[in-house]
């Protein structure tokens, strides 16, 4: 029988068993001898929210009580409490709220924190009020990322529903930083008569035109590329102007989608 293995100090595996990456997460935590949990990277990664890393163990800790383990990424809090942590996979970690926060730290820009917001929302892990409570009572100024998060938080409506996609998240950030407002994300078009005709990623109600994401990958399958003509064509038929946001536009600005959907919007003025 062998020896146990050491992984931290007061922390071992026991003989033959295999080392994985939920496991190193639980030990990082035990390694810490005051209050610990998952968060930034490797909290998205359990949650499976966007900026995730599984290659990472990352986590938070009072302040004073940093880890000299090796191979823990460590960082310090002092308004980490028991209210901020929760079980996952039977590992400690933040609360998702809280994750927004730490993540900001991280990423201090609004479209990112905007971009981790939409992904749990997604999720049906944070809710308006939910989110609002906690930044009251952990932002700070001067913090890294508070500014970040108050400008996301602005710009939630608690009426609208999620993006479907990072990628929709994107389409609308790109959108309004061209001035264009009033995108409804997982927009229902209906006929005449109201029957339900398709969901599309987005629409601008007041052009009528609906808004699809495509993806660097085209359709390549003739079957599909059939279906994809027929719900146009039922769109079209519906009344309204579908339009496509392509990967490659939006990355490089969105400005060939802006100049259709304004050049589309002045035939229908």
């Amino acid at each position: 029988m062998g020896y146990w293995q050491s992984i931290h100090d007061g922390v071992f595996r026991m003989p033959g068993a295999p080392e994985t990456w939920h496991g190193l997460l639980r030990a990082a935590c035990l390694s810490i001898p005051d209050l610990a949990a998952i968060s930034f990277r490797s909290g998205a990664a359990l949650y499976d929210a966007p900026f995730a890393d599984h290659r990472l163990v990352e986590l938070v800790c009072r302040r004073w009580e940093r880890t000299t383990q090796s191979g823990i990424l460590v960082h310090e809090s002092t308004r980490l409490t028991e209210e901020d942590v929760t079980e996952r996979d039977g590992i400690l970690v933040v609360t998702p709220e809280r994750l927004v926060l730490d993540l900001a730290r991280m990423y201090p820009h609004p479209n990112a924190v905007e971009k981790v917001i939409q992904g749990l929302r997604r999720k049906r892990l944070i809710t308006y009020d939910s989110m609002h409570e906690t930044f009251e009572r952990l932002r700070r100024r001067g913090l890294p990322g508070v500014k970040a998060t108050r400008l996301a938080l602005e710009r939630w409506d608690p009426k609208s529903k999620p993006t479907h996609s990072d990628m929709e998240t994107w389409l609308t950030q790109c959108l309004r930083e061209h001035g264009i407002s009033g995108l409804v994300t997982q927009f229902v078009v209906l006929d005449e008569f109201g029957n339900f005709v398709a969901q599309t990623d987005g629409a601008l109600p007041q052009w009528k035109i609906t808004i699809e994401y495509q993806s660097m990958q085209e359709h390549l399958d003739e079957f599909q590329a059939a279906n994809d003509d027929r719900r146009r064509n039922r769109i079209t038929a519906a009344g309204y102007r579908p339009l496509h946001a392509r990967f490659n536009d939006l990355k490089s600005g969105g400005h060939e989608l802006v100049d259709e959907i304004r050049r589309t919007a002045r035939q229908l003025a």
